[in-house]
């Protein structure tokens, strides 16, 4: 009897680590948030993004009505590690890329019918999510 007490108390905090590391693994999934410009590199979770070209942009103007909210093409380079890889992104379809999965969440400025946005004004906020 002695012993399997002694057994369940040494084995008890085993057996409470291990279920500790497996909910903080599953849970500890890294989401960022990263702004950059046209031909602007930067860094997140791992990979390297530059925004290379913008493919086309049928945004809504805000200043209009329309029927479909249309969409950004964004031509991206991608690097990390010795891999790099050019590819196309539409907003809000996410991408896998090298273990993480990156979206294109958000493009500003808004469309205005009246003044065309500048290249140099756009700027482009990707989610990474690594797991």
């Amino acid at each position: 009897m002695n012993n399997k007490i002694t057994a369940i108390i040494l084995l008890t905090p085993v057996v409470i680590g291990g279920v500790l590391y497996f909910y903080n693994k599953d849970t500890s999934v890294i989401k960022e948030e990263t702004i950059a410009a046209l031909n602007q590199k930067i860094y997140n979770g791992g990979v390297f993004i530059t925004p290379l070209e913008v493919v086309s942009d049928s945004r809504c103007p805000i200043d209009v009505v329309c029927i479909w909210a249309g969409e950004v093409s964004l031509k991206v380079k991608l690097d990390k590690g010795i891999i790099n890889k050019e590819v196309i992104f539409k907003q809000q379809i996410p991408l896998v890329f090298e273990g993480n999965t990156i979206s294109l969440i958000d493009v500003t400025p808004e469309n205005n019918s009246k003044q065309p946005i500048n290249k140099e004004d756009y700027r482009f906020t990707f989610l990474i999510t690594s797991l």
